[in-house]
């Protein structure tokens, strides 16, 4: 009997640290550097475009760097760790990439008055013993840090596995490590073969069909609304102090809320306001991860409707909503869990009239338009639906039929289940 063949997956590590002050210096000179370094070839690359030059790879980047930090100008990036600013050269050649791969924008210069701060480092030693970066029970080992206090949450197999590692420094003044680690992807329980269907909506965040029988509705917890009240009453606080600390120093209202020592005041009203969005941000990401594993590790076949979130942003009515629900994160969860657990994660075209559609007869009611129509009859058999649940279940139909049509073509492989 042949043995099955271990696949690898990349899996994310976040943990708090606690850095003492002499490391947290060294944090902003790294911010800093990683900033002037992505600016400095950004800078570069788009002075070449303009004089109708091809732009450098990534590796011409990185020797360039080597030799800036000979000269005496740039002799303070060697007090940084090499592997920080070298990543800075990858993330900008990445960015390009994506760009001209048609799935970001253009990339933009780094401010320092960003509301977050981040810097990366790479692993350059893989053995396990003399790896530069180690976790251990109570602390993290960076290069030139030295060990950093840490809650270690949920251990890692080994330091051999580490790939990078993100230091960022968040509005609340909080610093997080996130680990990147090539693993063996986990042998999960297979359950029974199930199919699910996916509407999501504003009021019922997620309507459910389970095997084309079992109705699901998931509400939405609408987290940003039930803090708006202490939110709003927080900004117009802070509004208030930002308005009369420019008075009386004569600056601007965005470098007021962005330096610290201009009010204590101010600071400590800027940090309120801050914890609000921080504890707004965990409670959508916790919902968000616990629904997402729990529908991949149900189903093996999961089917979602592609949405085009950007055109929603635009009706001033539901933008608020929409940007609270997070369908977009919710959306890459799945898709990357249905990865890591090998189960068929199937995109269905964002202009399928899956509300209109009878999914008992197939017959097509275009008069299903307006969304204050939640339940109507199919004029062709008399079936009565409830419009999301209906939804739902052509979703998964079409899913289905789209599976079925990708394996006869061999497009996407089979998987055991």
């Amino acid at each position: 009997m042949e043995e099955q063949q271990v696949r690898y997956i990349y899996k994310g590590y976040k943990y708090r640290i606690y850095p003492t002050n002499k490391q947290k210096e060294y944090f902003e000179q790294a911010f800093g550097a990683t900033r002037f370094v992505y600016n400095h070839f950004l800078e570069l690359q788009e002075e070449r475009y303009k004089n109708g030059e091809k732009c450098l790879g990534r590796f011409d980047c990185q020797k360039l760097l080597s030799q800036m930090k000979r000269k005496d100008e740039y002799s303070w990036l060697k007090d940084i760790d090499r592997g920080t600013t070298r990543q800075a050269v990858v993330n900008l050649d990445e960015a390009y990439r994506r760009f001209f791969n048609g799935l970001s924008n253009k990339p933009h210069y780094h401010s320092k008055r960003g509301h977050t701060q981040s810097f990366t480092t790479v692993q350059d030693n893989l053995k396990q013993k003399t790896a530069a970066i180690r976790v251990y029970n109570k602390s993290i080992n960076l290069p030139k840090v030295g060990k950093l206090r840490t809650k270690v949450s949920r251990p890692i197999l080994g330091n051999h596995n580490i790939r990078l590692v993100t230091i960022t420094k968040t509005p609340t003044n909080k610093y997080y490590a996130s680990i990147t680690c090539l693993e063996p992807a986990p042998v999960y329980k297979k359950p029974r073969f199930n199919s699910v269907g996916i509407d999501l909506g504003i009021k019922t965040y997620a309507t459910m069909s389970v095997n084309q029988r079992h109705q699901v509705a998931v509400e939405n917890p609408r987290h940003l609304e039930r803090q708006l009240k202490r939110l709003k009453k927080e900004q117009r606080k802070l509004s208030r102090k930002v308005e009369a600390a420019r008075q009386r120093n004569n600056a601007s209202p965005d470098e007021l809320t962005r330096e610290p020592n201009v009010s204590k005041r101010l600071e400590k009203q800027r940090l309120k306001v801050a914890k609000i969005h921080e504890k707004v941000a965990n409670q959508r990401n916790d919902f968000l991860h616990k629904l997402s594993t729990s529908i991949v590790r149900n189903n093996h076949v999961i089917c979602v409707e592609d949405l085009h979130i950007q055109e929603m942003l635009k009706s001033k009515q539901l933008s608020r909503e929409v940007l609270d629900a997070s369908w977009g994160e919710f959306l890459r969860m799945l898709e990357y869990k249905s990865d890591w657990y090998s189960r068929w994660f199937i995109r269905i075209d964002q202009f399928y009239p899956s509300s209109q559609t009878c999914s008992n007869c197939g017959y097509q009611n275009e008069a299903i338009r307006r969304g204050s129509i939640r339940t109507w009859t199919c004029p062709n058999c008399g079936t009565f639906h409830d419009r999301d649940y209906n939804a739902s279940k052509n979703i998964e139909q079409e899913g289905l039929r789209k599976l079925r049509e990708q394996l006869a073509t061999g497009k996407i492989e089979y998987r055991t289940v």
